[in-house]
């Protein structure tokens, strides 16, 4: 259960770690330990499948398909999928609930949906500016803006010649 944990959350090296241990660990087991530790192997590769990530992803969905494949393969077709199913479906119920709790919020207490959305906006606000940052740092440096009165500026420069 521990490893499952690991391997749900965000971070490519761990997950592609942990799929090998399951992978290595399904075939050493075998198929009736296998099947019962099937809904913990199955949950971490079903997200890391479901998720829109962008080309770095793509080498570790591939591994997660293979390793589906072969717990399919290793436990047989209709205990797989039972267990993958229920999984799949556990998890849309949970997305469902959180929605239903946000769009509960917005009508129940529109003072806290006003300051979730505040907060919302200050987070993209800032996400943002630190985007910026990092593109004028890779194109040469962050350069500070002058502004009139500092030393420096336009408007201290003096033309008296």
């Amino acid at each position: 259960a521990r490893l499952s944990r690991v391997a749900r959350k965000e971070g490519g090296a761990r997950r592609e770690c942990v799929f090998k241990i399951f992978a290595a660990m399904s075939v050493a087991l075998g198929k009736a330990a296998a099947a019962g530790l099937l809904p913990q192997m199955v949950a971490p590769v079903h997200r890391a499948l479901e998720t829109d990530q962008a080309e770095p992803e793509e080498a570790r969905k591939a591994m997660a398909q293979e390793l589906l494949e072969m717990l399919q393969g290793l436990v047989g077709h209709r205990t797989f999928y039972a267990s993958y199913n229920k999984c799949r479906d556990r998890q849309r119920e949970r997305r469902i609930k959180r929605k239903a709790e946000r769009d509960l919020i917005k009508v129940a207490d529109p003072k806290l949906n006003a300051e979730l959305k505040i907060r919302k906006q200050h987070k993209k606000r800032a996400l943002a500016k630190r985007k910026a940052e990092e593109v004028q740092r890779s194109r040469g440096g962050l350069k500070k803006a002058r502004r009139a009165g500092q030393v420096g500026s336009a408007n201290d420069i003096s033309l008296e010649s």
